[in-house]
């Protein structure tokens, strides 16, 4: 694990601790309330049950509270912040039969809490993603405030602090679906919601949909080309809350401040959601003015193409020829135009499969498949076939190959200038009957993050074998037990023991890890160690008989964590 990578970790676990810290409202001059947990989030079988706990403090040193708890829907806004439904609001299908909760009421004297129960039980059948809030709602007379009326009257504020649990089915019938809707260029001076940052700023907006029924979490990049195709910007996408609830439209936006000089340009968005294929769009946008400031909003809607399957995996011995076909579907109301292209596939660190102009490496099939048209032009709702063909030199070795099919779509009556839809398929070959699953663990290792007590046991799982890998896994931490107390002057020579402390499974560990790529893995540990000396073994199932095992031994000391590794703790 490197030391970039190692920040980037702790950077976004900073960001987790903060949403795991106690979310408080201070109402009033002397009301104090805060619930933990302020979110939480469980996974369970279809007929499991589960319960949780939400604890209400007052923290006040002399004003009890009146408290009415009620269970309601979340809707969530285009920022991508979550709030409580109205009742008009309620979305279809909302399961909240799965959660099990009477309301209740009680007053919480100073310096006192209470805990809410909130079971969850799901039906047999159930499937997807739902999300529930528990309202914590300070009833009248303790922590309201007033704001006087332009015409004399007057409206009470109802303070609330909510918990929302986020429950997902371990069900074969959840779809992870999601679309880019729309692509936009704005500035601070024609969209007062980016004028705070001054007239020149831009903003690009890749709106995301989650058509699934499943949540999705979204991570996107921006680049910005100039006229010449060179990239001149390389950006994250901001994704709010980062996790999409089924049935909501989020947007990701990323502001340039200083925004561009006078020019052509092309906005090119990728959005991760967890599926293989990334959702990808480009739109040419144009700046004027000598405050690099575009005349008016540049807003693209993106083409719905459906194209099947979402992947191709085929075994060919060497020599051998074959011919694939994918099934293109307009959705759109207006004519389209498909180019398509083979290009090369590598895995990011995060498992997401990326597709490359110039494929390089022994396991690039790029240079193996031809498609048989580049060009396809779809009327509304017209369906039509895209042929290709893989062809195995003889002299191939044994192993898997990996290419993308990449499909750029524009509205016919945009042109060139219109915003570009793209749909990546991988193309997976194997060839022979040697596969080796072969992968190693480096550069163990422990992080603390500071802000939040967070601990973080991580390692690089580097991929040695000539097929992809799915790794999974978890990490056991382990403290030493106390040595045993002996009398008589005896002393105890018997090896010191090892006690289990908890079981964490690994984090960010879907998606493939190509051969000769390289990944982190880690787990976060979010609860406080007593003092002493700790071991936290890293166990990666990557399909092979037996899993990979690394160990890194630690000391919790008063001054901190001692983040040295013993002598031989990594395997």
């Amino acid at each position: 694990m490197t030391s970039t990578r190692l920040s980037r970790w702790m950077r976004a676990l900073s960001v987790l601790a903060i949403m795991l810290l106690t979310t408080s409202s201070g109402l009033g001059a002397g009301l104090n309330l805060q619930i933990s947990p302020p979110m939480a989030e469980l996974f369970l079988e279809p007929g499991g049950e589960r319960s949780l706990d939400v604890a209400i403090e007052n923290a006040s040193e002399s004003e009890a509270a009146s408290i009415r708890t009620r269970l309601l829907p979340v809707v969530q806004e285009r920022k991508g912040n979550y709030r409580v439904a109205s009742e008009q609001e309620i979305p279809p299908g909302t399961a909240l039969s799965w959660f099990q909760f009477s309301s209740e009421q009680f007053t919480l004297p100073p310096r006192s809490a209470e805990s809410v129960n909130v079971k969850v039980k799901l039906p047999r059948n159930a499937s997807g993603s739902q999300a529930a809030a528990l309202v914590f709602e300070v009833l009248p007379g303790t922590g309201q405030g007033r704001s006087e009326g332009a015409v004399g009257g007057s409206t009470t504020f109802v303070h609330q602090l909510t918990s929302i649990v986020k429950v997902t089915a371990n069900s074969r019938a959840n779809r992870k679906a999601a679309s880019i809707s729309g692509l936009a260029v704005v500035n601070g001076a024609s969209d007062q919601r980016f004028r705070s940052y001054g007239e020149e700023a831009l903003a690009v907006i890749c709106s995301i949909a989650n058509e699934g029924n499943v949540f999705v979490s979204s991570q996107g990049r921006l680049l910005i080309r100039n006229a010449a195709g060179r990239r001149i910007k390389d950006l994250p996408l901001s994704d709010g809350r980062g996790v999409i609830l089924p049935g909501s439209t989020v947007d990701l936006v990323t502001i340039i401040p200083k925004g561009l000089p006078e020019g052509d340009y092309t906005a090119e968005v990728s959005v991760r959601y967890g599926g293989l294929r990334p959702l990808q769009a480009r739109m040419p946008f144009h700046v004027a003015g000598r405050k690099a400031a575009v005349g008016e909003p540049q807003v693209a809607s993106t083409v719905r193409l459906l194209v099947a399957p979402e992947e191709v995996g085929t075994q060919l011995p060497q020599g051998a020829f074959r011919g694939f076909t994918f099934s293109l579907a307009n959705l759109d109301k207006s004519p389209v135009q498909v180019c398509g292209a083979i290009k090369g596939l590598e895995s990011d660190e995060n498992g997401g499969l990326i597709p490359v102009d110039e494929p390089s490496g022994r396991w690039s099939a790029a240079s193996w498949i031809s498609l048989e048209q580049h060009v396809i032009r779809l009327g509304p709702g017209e369906k039509k076939n895209l042929r290709l063909t893989a062809s195995v030199p003889k002299e191939a070795t044994d192993g898997t190959r990996y290419a993308m099919l990449v499909l750029e779509a524009t509205l016919e009556q945009q042109g060139e200038s219109g915003t570009v839809t793209t749909i990546s398929t991988p193309i997976v070959i194997t060839t022979g009957k040697n596969l080796t699953r072969k992968a190693e663990l480096t550069d163990t290792r422990i992080a603390v993050i500071e802000e939040s007590g967070l601990l973080l046991v991580g390692a690089t799982l580097k991929n040695q074998g000539n097929t992809h890998l799915a790794p999974s896994g978890k990490v056991v931490l382990r403290r030493r037990g106390v040595t045993p107390a002996l009398s008589g002057g005896i002393e105890y020579l018997g090896e010191a023991k090892f006690e289990d402390v908890a079981t964490i499974p690994l984090q960010e560990t879907s998606g493939w890890l190509l051969p000769d790529h390289a990944r982190p893995v880690a787990a976060v540990y979010d609860k406080p160690l007593e003092l002493g000396e700790y071991q936290g073994e890293i166990i990666v199932d990557i399909g092979d008989k037996l899993p990979l095992r690394a160990t890194v031994t630690f000391m919790v000391a008063p001054q901190g964590t001692d983040m040295r590794k013993s002598p031989g703790s990594a395997n």
